[in-house]
C-alpha cells in the first residue's frame, strides 16, 4: 500500500493524471458528448461519426502535447521538449488544414477547427510572451523586485563592495550530494547572478559537480588551492579574489546559509520562518579580501570567562564568535591583564561574563587602554559586573537592579529568555541593517543612561561625563519588566521597572561639529552574559550578526556592517502518518468510485 501511495504521489503521475483529465474535459467540449455517449445528430451531408471523433481527438491531443512540451522545457530543458512540441503543433496544423472544409456541413467539426485555431493562437502568444520575458530579464537591466523578502535585490553595501573590486573575483559553486544543500542550490545560483550583474567585468561564475568525471581535473585543481573544500560534503561556494599565491581564498558551505529564523519570537501557528544568509556570508568575505590587514581582538581571561577555544555549539564557549571573526580577517586572542597590560597591536577589547572581579591593576590597564582612544565591548549583566561599574560610569552607562522577564517575547516559554521584538525604525547603525530581526538575550538586566532618570527626593545629581554620549539602541517589548524579587515572576507596580527596557547601549566620544566630524565610537554594552555563547548563537544566529555589527561599528567601518538575512515565511501543514495516508487514500478511492459509478449509470441509461 505504501509503495502504491508513493507512486501515486509522484509528480510525474500527478502530471499524467492532469493531462488525462484535461484530454477528457476538452474532448467532451469539442465533441459535444463524453466518451461512451453518442454525439448529437448532425446533417446527412456531414462526415461519419468516427471521422468527427478522430478530428476532435487530434485537436485536443495536439494541445495537450504542446502544454506537455512547455512543462518538459521548464523541468528538463528545451532539447527534451522539441519532440512533444513538434508532434503537438503538427496535430493542430493537420486538424486546421484537413477539417476546415467541413465547417459548413458539420457543427462538431466547426467547433473542432475553432478549438484548434484558438489553441494555436494561445500557445503562440504565450510562447512569444515567454521569449520577450527571457530577453527582458537577460538584457533589460535589473529586474523589479516585488518579493516580500527582496530575494532579487542586493543591499547597497554588497553593491558598493562589488563596485570597488580591483581584482577578479572567482565564484565557484561546487555541487555535492547532500540533500540539505541541494534545496538551497537555486537560491545560491540566483545570488551569484545578482553579484555578477553588479560588476560583470570583475566577477566570474563557474559551476563544478563533484560527481562529474569530466570535471574531475578542475575539481582537483580547486581543491589544491582550497584544502577546506575537502571538509565540505554538500554544496560549497568557493571565493577566490585575484590570482596566484597572493589571492584571497575562502570556502562557504551552502548548508550553513539556510537556517531557522529566531525560534523564540511569537509567530502564527503553522508558519516556518527561514533566514538565508548567503549575501551576508559572501559580502563579508569579499570585505575581508579587500581590507587585507588583520584586526587583533583581545578577549579578557582569568575571571571565569567562557573559553575562546570551545567550538562545540552545545557548550558555553565563545568559539563560534571567534570563528566568525576569523572569517572576516580578525584574530581573536586571549588577553591576560595580570601578566601584562593591553598590547599595542590589540585594536578591540572584549569582556564576556566575568564571574570574578578584576583587580585594581587590571582595571588601570583597561582605563589606560580606553584613554588611548581604542574601543571595547562588554557582554554581561548586573549580577556579573566584575567590578566594571566605574569603567561603565565613565561612559555614562549603568546597570539597573533586577532581571528582565517577558511573558510574551521569550524563548522556550521561559520568561527570562528574552527575545527583542523587531525594530521598525532603527535608531543606530549597529542595527540599521538588522531592524527586522529579533535577538535572544537570556538572563538580561536593564541598562540606563546616567543622569537620564528623574531625581527622587533626597537624591543628589549623578556625575555625568560631558565628553561621552550614551545612546540605547536595543530594547525589550512593552510587556517586559525588571523583576527585583528573587524567585518572583509577577510584576509589582511601583517596585519593578516596566518595559520596554534597554538591553543594548553604545557610547561615543563627543566631538566638535567641525568639517563634518562624527562622534567616535568607544563602547558597546550588551546586558546578557549568555547572548554571545555558542549555545545562544546556535539557537539564534541573528545574535552573531548583532555582535559583528558592533565590532565593525567600533572599528569605525559603518560601511562594513553586516547584511540582514533574507527571511522567508512559509505556511506549514503538519499531519501524522495516519492522516497523511488518509489524505492520499481517500481522494483516490473517491475518484475511483465516482468513475465506476458514472460508468454504471451511463451503462444503465444506455440500456434503458
Amino acid at each position: 500500500m505504501t509503495s502504491i501511495l508513493e507512486l501515486v504521489g509522484r509528480t510525474e503521475m500527478m502530471i499524467l493524471g492532469l493531462a488525462v483529465s484535461l484530454f477528457l474535459a476538452f474532448y467532451w467540449l469539442v465533441r459535444g458528448a463524453p466518451i461512451g455517449q453518442s454525439a448529437p445528430a448532425e446533417p446527412s451531408e456531414a462526415p461519419s461519426t468516427g471521422f468527427r471523433d478522430r478530428a476532435a481527438a487530434f485537436a485536443v491531443l495536439g494541445l495537450i502535447l504542446v502544454l506537455a512540451g512547455a512543462y518538459v522545457a521548464v523541468a528538463y530543458g528545451i532539447p527534451w521538449s522539441l519532440l512533444p512540441f513538434g508532434v503537438g503543433y503538427a496535430l493542430i496544423f493537420r486538424t486546421i488544414s484537413k477539417y476546415s472544409s467541413y465547417r459548413h456541413v458539420s457543427p462538431s467539426l466547426r467547433r473542432t477547427v475553432e478549438f484548434a485555431q484558438t489553441s494555436l493562437r494561445f500557445t503562440l502568444l504565450a510562447g512569444l510572451l515567454l521569449i520577450v520575458n527571457i530577453f527582458a530579464f537577460k538584457y533589460g537591466g535589473n529586474p523589479i523586485d516585488f518579493t516580500h523578502d527582496e530575494a532579487f535585490t542586493l543591499s547597497t553595501l554588497s553593491s558598493g563592495r562589488m563596485q570597488k573590486l580591483e581584482r577578479t573575483l572567482h565564484m565557484t559553486l561546487v555541487l555535492g550530494r547532500d540533500e540539505s544543500a541541494r534545496r538551497s542550490r537555486d537560491r545560491v545560483r540566483q545570488l551569484a547572478d545578482l553579484y555578477k550583474r553588479e560588476n560583470p567585468s570583475k566577477i566570474e561564475i563557474k559551476e563544478l559537480a563533484a560527481f562529474n568525471p569530466n570535471q574531475a581535473a578542475d575539481l582537483d585543481d580547486i581543491m589544491k588551492r582550497n584544502p577546506d573544500l575537502m571538509m565540505s560534503r554538500g554544496d560549497a561556494v568557493v571565493l577566490e579574489y585575484g590570482e596566484g599565491a597572493s589571492a584571497g581564498r575562502s570556502v562557504i558551505p551552502v548548508v550553513d546559509l539556510l537556517q531557522l529564523a529566531t525560534p523564540g519570537a511569537p509567530t502564527a501557528e503553522g508558519r516556518l520562518a527561514t533566514a538565508f544568509r548567503g549575501e551576508d556570508a559572501i559580502t563579508s568575505t569579499v570585505a575581508r579580501f579587500i581590507e587585507g590587514k588583520r584586526t587583533i581582538v583581545g578577549f579578557t581571561s582569568g575571571h571565569g570567562e567562557p573559553s575562546l577555544d570551545q567550538v562545540d555549539p552545545r557548550e558555553m564557549g565563545l568559539g563560534l564568535w571567534k570563528s566568525r571573526l576569523a572569517s572576516l580577517g580578525a584574530v581573536a586572542t586571549d588577553l591576560n591583564l595580570v601578566k601584562e597590560g593591553v598590547p599595542a597591536e590589540v585594536s578591540l577589547v572584549v569582556i564576556v561574563w566575568p564571574k570574578a572581579a578584576f583587580s585594581e591593576s587590571e582595571l588601570e590597564h583597561l582605563k589606560k587602554y580606553l584613554a588611548s582612544g581604542k574601543p571595547m565591548i562588554v557582554v554581561t549583566n548586573a549580577q556579573n559586573l566584575g567590578g566594571l561599574q566605574g569603567l561603565l560610569a565613565m561612559h555614562n552607562i549603568t546597570f539597573d537592579a533586577g532581571r528582565i522577564l517577558d511573558p510574551e517575547w521569550n524563548a522556550a516559554r521561559q520568561m527570562d529568555q528574552i527575545v527583542t521584538p523587531p525594530i521598525t525604525i532603527p535608531e543606530h547603525p549597529i542595527i540599521a541593517a538588522l531592524g527586522k530581526q529579533s535577538f535572544l538575550f537570556p538572563v538580561a538586566s536593564p541598562l540606563s543612561v546616567i543622569g537620564s532618570a528623574p531625581l527622587r527626593q533626597g537624591e543628589s545629581k549623578p556625575q555625568v561625563n560631558p565628553a561621552i554620549i550614551a545612546a540605547p539602541f536595543l530594547r525589550t517589548s512593552p510587556r517586559s519588566w525588571s523583576e527585583t524579587k528573587e524567585g518572583s515572576y509577577q510584576f509589582d507596580a511601583g517596585v519593578d521597572a516596566k518595559g520596554p527596557l534597554v538591553v543594548g547601549m553604545a557610547a561615543m566620544e563627543r566631538v566638535e561639529a567641525i568639517n563634518g566630524a562624527k562622534p567616535k565610537p568607544r563602547l558597546v554594552v550588551f546586558s546578557s552574559p549568555y547572548m554571545a555563547l555558542n549555545t545562544t548563537l546556535r539557537n539564534d544566529p541573528a545574535n552573531m550578526d548583532l555582535l559583528m555589527n558592533a565590532v565593525e561599528w567600533l572599528k569605525g567601518k559603518e560601511e562594513s556592517l553586516g547584511v540582514a538575512p533574507k527571511v522567508h515565511t512559509a505556511v506549514l501543514f503538519t499531519a501524522d502518518p495516519s492522516l497523511r495516508t488518509k489524505l492520499h487514500l481517500v481522494p483516490t478511492i473517491i475518484s475511483v468510485v465516482l468513475i465506476v459509478g458514472f460508468g454504471v449509470l451511463l451503462y444503465l441509461a444506455r440500456r434503458a
